[in-house]
């Protein structure tokens, strides 16, 4: 190995030699119309993508306030208390009944109600579920009108579980009536955490929050404007990351809105996988408002503008500089990409301190680093070095 490189160091100090003598040869004309390359890059693919930053807070998917009507009876004792972790059907308070055989027909009447509602939601998700087989027949891959019939199936199964809940719940407090006469115990429809309890039985009487969390953020009036319900959000605490998608945009600004200052909004982001912070902790947002696949980038300090024109400077296969007119999309970071003008692995250069458009270009050997590189790399920089001197008009 060490031969081979010796070798091709001896080769390269000739070629060197030799090429200088030529130049040294040449008519001034000649070398004046030579562009002395300092570096060059390749046009390559990239997903990029524009994002608009902010910064969210973990919340609660929502609160859920407990009331208490006082002609339901004599409020009896609180069951929890703040803090306290619960399930769907946790005891929350028990009270006695004024009038008993009114409130067994209450609840009868309130359990034929939901249990109506039931089934009607049955109903309805049947059809829904009868026309996803048609659409699963009738398309070879999901359009907008089969994932709008999956977001509608998934609404109605979701409400279809809360009065599954609630209908649990009312069976029971009607099991206890007629077991204890008059006692009845108010059991959660929800499970999440006891946020608050009003002990002087102000209403509402007991606030629970749910499981579930959510980002909050608060975004500007110029940002709401760009902003939509479904669009991808990275969120991230500290080194973790997390995806998301926008669940909500309040059409309402947080402040009464005033002529004097700026309004902004608030937006809810639902993660893809479960974040188990703390409430309140706070985090970063960056929605995303436009993402490119395999686009053609280039870094920004090699496109250049003039008088309205967006050019770079390409190398061509017979050893000649450019000037190459270019349509410019998406800026991401230090990177810009390229919609016409040039094509994958086309070769672009610095701006060399004298342009000759259309004549060779020399590219020093004095800006290659041969150590660092392998052979195949070495291999490509002495043929772009050989295309540029040995290669002209």
């Amino acid at each position: 190995m060490m031969a081979l490189k010796l070798k091709i160091v001896t080769i390269l100090i000739g070629l060197t030699i030799v090429i200088n003598t030529m130049l040294l040869l040449w008519k001034e004309e000649q070398i004046e119309r030579i562009n002395y390359i300092s570096s060059w890059t390749t046009v390559e693919t990239k997903n990029i993508k524009t994002t608009m930053p902010t910064d969210g807070v973990v919340v609660p998917e929502k609160f859920h306030q407990i009331y208490f009507n006082d002609q339901w009876g004599s409020f009896h004792e609180f069951l929890v208390k703040k803090e306290d972790q619960i399930q769907v059907g946790t005891p929350l308070f028990d009270y006695t009944v004024i009038d008993y055989h009114s409130k067994i027909d209450q609840v009868e009447e309130a359990i034929n109600q939901l249990t109506s509602k039931k089934e009607s939601l049955e109903e309805q998700l049947l059809k829904l579920k009868g026309l996803e087989v048609l659409d699963t027949e009738e398309e070879e891959s999901p359009n907008d009108e089969w994932l709008n019939l999956q977001k509608e199936i998934i609404q109605v199964e979701h409400q279809i579980s809360l009065v599954e809940n609630e209908l649990a719940i009312k069976e029971e407090e009607l099991r206890q009536l007629e077991a204890q006469n008059n006692i009845v115990t108010f059991s959660s429809p929800i499970e999440g955490k006891i946020v608050d309890i009003q002990y002087n039985l102000e209403n509402p009487i007991i606030t629970i929050a749910s499981d579930n969390r959510l980002i909050e953020g608060v975004v500007t009036e110029d940002q709401v404007l760009d902003i939509e319900e479904g669009m991808k959000v990275e969120i991230t605490h500290s080194s973790t990351r997390w995806e998301g998608t926008i669940l909500s945009v309040s059409e309402y600004p947080i402040d009464t809105p005033s002529s004097n200052q700026s309004s902004q909004y608030t937006i809810k982001v639902q993660p893809e996988e479960e974040i188990s912070l703390p409430y309140g902790v706070h985090m970063t947002l960056h929605i995303i408002n436009r993402e490119v696949p395999d686009a053609l980038v280039l870094p920004k300090a090699y496109v250049l503008e003039k008088n309205n024109s967006t050019y770079v400077y390409q190398l061509l296969s017979n050893g000649t500089l450019t000037k190459q007119t270019i349509q410019t999309g998406l800026v991401q970071g230090d990177l810009v990409e390229t919609i016409e003008g040039v094509q994958q692995s086309s070769i672009v250069a610095a701006p060399p301190k004298k342009v000759f458009p259309n004549h060779p270009f020399t590219v020093p050997l004095s800006h290659v680093k041969w150590k660092a590189l392998n052979w195949k790399q070495a291999k490509d920089h002495w043929n772009y070095i050989l295309l540029g001197l040995l290669e002209h008009e």
